[in-house]
């Protein structure tokens, strides 16, 4: 399958387009689009769904690697970058015709995912990989664990143990905002203690 490169709106994606009515919204870690995304969104096709990739640093396509982490700490805002996410999720409606569409994230993208999950119904399914919540909370990032009450879909959410960004007690905050919804969708909190 090929992968298709696609820029609207003043964002960029990448996309993994099937026939399917069920699609996948794939928010990255940090180091933005990369040879991993691309195996996942082959897989993600594979196994039946439409999948795209968020692009975080179309707006600066020449940042080095190095330099990616700093960017999204300093410079990237939540809101903004969320109404990306949100104008992605218009296309996987309107233009691949989605009827059903999740959300998966990793590191950095594992949180953002959480926080589109809250701030929009139309995801059906949310699964965090170790999603980012530093202590302290940089400015520019919305703090996940007083929005994640808003999740009305079913949560996933793997930790590993030994997570340099996230801490435990952040951790916890999270599974106790997950546990107090008023939705009836499960909510997994995963963790792999070493």
């Amino acid at each position: 399958m090929t992968l298709e490169n696609l820029a609207r709106d003043g964002t960029a994606a990448r996309l993994a387009r099937t026939a399917s009515k069920e699609a996948v919204l794939f928010i990255p870690s940090a180091q933005g689009l990369n040879g991993f995304v691309d195996d996942k969104l082959h897989e993600l096709a594979a196994a039946g769904f439409t999948a795209l990739a968020w692009d975080p640093f179309h707006s600066v396509p020449d940042l080095p690697a190095d330099q990616r982490s700093k960017h999204t700490d300093t410079v990237q805002q939540d809101p903004l970058v969320q109404k990306e996410h949100l104008r992605w999720l218009d296309f996987l409606q309107k233009d691949c015709g989605a009827e059903r569409i999740g959300v998966l994230g990793f590191c950095m993208g594992g949180r953002m995912a959480l926080l589109l999950a809250a701030e929009d119904s139309r995801i059906k399914a949310a699964t965090a990989f170790y999603p980012t919540m530093r202590d302290p909370r940089p400015a520019n990032a919305i703090d996940l664990p007083p929005v994640a009450h808003q999740i009305t879909c079913p949560v996933q959410v793997h930790y590993p143990g030994k997570d340099h960004l996230t801490s435990h007690a952040s951790l916890a905050r999270l599974r106790a905002a997950l546990d107090a919804r008023q939705s009836i969708a499960p909510a997994a909190v995963i963790h792999y203690p070493q």
